[in-house]
Order: C-alpha cells, then structure tokens, then sequence
C-alpha cells in the first residue's frame, strides 16, 4: 500500500545489535541484518520490508541509516538461503547507484585487494 506522507514520517528507523529495523508505531515492518565478513567488510546478510509496506522507500532509508553508521556496505549474497530476490536486487542497485553499497563482485575475493 502506498503510504501518506504523515505516515512516511512516522516510520522510525532503529539500530540492533544485528542491523537496523524500521518500525511504524510499535509494529516492525522491516529490517536489514549485517554481519562482518571474513575481511572485516560490513556484508548485508538479509533484508525484508513486509509486503504492504514495500515501494514506499523503506528499504532505502534502513540502507542509508546502516551506510551511515558503517560507511559502504557489500551487497547481500546471489545464491543461497538468503539470497537477495529480484525485487531486492533492484533496491540494491539503487543503493549502488546511490554510493551507499558497493557494486556487485563477480568473484568471493573481489574485495580483497580493494581499500574500502
């Protein structure tokens, strides 16, 4: 559903010790988890914005919030039980394009000789 712009304003994004949630009143309607991966980079593990709430820019901001904290985040994994859907891969390039996440690896040791 689209939300007003009221309500759009009540949305409070919050830190946890596993990434940031998005609350609307005392109900939960996304997260996105991180977790340091094995070259001490900031990896989003998950993500999920309920489904009325998607569209709406929710899943952006939680990014934004995280970028602020941890500064360029890697993409979540492509293959797997968390990997990221097709609906998620399109929020991802948006936040590549915003500077947020870093692109896209085409190996696991992409980021290896990289300074981030």
């Amino acid at each position: 559903m689209k939300l007003t712009q009221e309500q759009l304003d009540a949305v409070a994004i919050k830190d946890d010790h596993t990434g940031v949630k998005a609350f609307l009143d005392s109900e939960v309607i996304g997260r996105v988890d991180v977790e340091e991966d094995f070259q001490d980079n900031t990896a989003i593990f998950s993500m999920e914005v309920e489904p009325d709430y998607r569209r709406n820019g929710i899943g952006m901001r939680m990014i934004q919030r995280l970028h602020e904290i941890y500064g360029k985040l890697v993409p979540p994994p492509t293959i797997g039980p968390n990997a990221v859907t097709d609906e998620g891969a399109r929020l991802i390039n948006k936040a590549i394009d915003s500077g947020f996440v870093h692109p896209w690896p085409h190996t696991v040791n992409e980021y290896e000789d990289e300074e981030l």
